[in-house]
């Protein structure tokens, strides 16, 4: 349960037992948490998401949901370590010959996801910046190729004709899914002590 709304969550590591409770504060004020906040803010939470087609034009509202998962909950569980998948082909599927039962490919990744996931990436302590992930992975996938090869550097962007050259400052760095699981674990360790709890 967060602060604006019950949401359940893709992948969850709970720190123990559920201990359900009635929430007495925030939006869901008199609702029953199923978890509890005790157990909550010892945990780990992992959204995956991907978006496949209409990469540009749907951005603005995708954006919106991504940042808006870590607000809701951190705003109740300001310990809570989370974490973000986000799958995106670097072209996108054409979604008229999909119809057809025919695969092609139409539209390049918008540049904005990366700086835009660099944004939400890496919330460094349980105080303020709610709307970050503890960390993000934008998995970039050149569905083109077989197998699909994932993108680890901008550089490939450019070498595979998607921008001109790379913006000032806009890296792939810590946005890969390389070590991503390890990261997760890290920022657990650093913030609660230990792994005990997840054992």
């Amino acid at each position: 349960m967060g602060f604006l709304k019950k949401k359940s969550q893709d992948v969850s590591i709970l720190s123990n037992d559920p201990v359900p409770e009635l929430i007495d504060e925030g939006v869901l004020i008199g609702k029953t948490d199923k978890i509890g906040k005790v157990v909550l803010n010892s945990s780990i939470s992992i959204n995956v998401r991907s978006q496949l087609s209409s990469i540009s034009k749907n951005f603005d509202t995708l954006y919106e949901r991504t940042f808006a998962e870590p607000l809701n909950l951190h705003l109740r569980v300001p310990k809570l370590v989370m974490g973000e998948v986000y799958l995106i082909p670097e072209v996108a599927y054409d979604t008229v010959a999909i119809k057809k039962k025919k695969i092609a490919f139409k539209e390049s990744l918008p540049p904005q996801y990366i700086p835009a996931f660099q944004k939400i990436n890496n919330r460094p302590s349980i105080t303020g910046d709610e709307y970050k992930y503890e960390r993000a992975s934008l998995l970039i996938v050149d569905f083109r190729d077989d197998p699909p090869r994932i993108i680890n550097n901008v550089n490939d962007l450019v070498t595979d004709g998607i921008i001109d050259e790379v913006p000032k400052g806009v890296t792939l760095k810590g946005l890969t899914i390389a070590d991503f699981v390890d990261d997760v674990l890290d920022i657990y360790k650093k913030r609660h002590g230990n792994m005990t709890a997840l054992v």
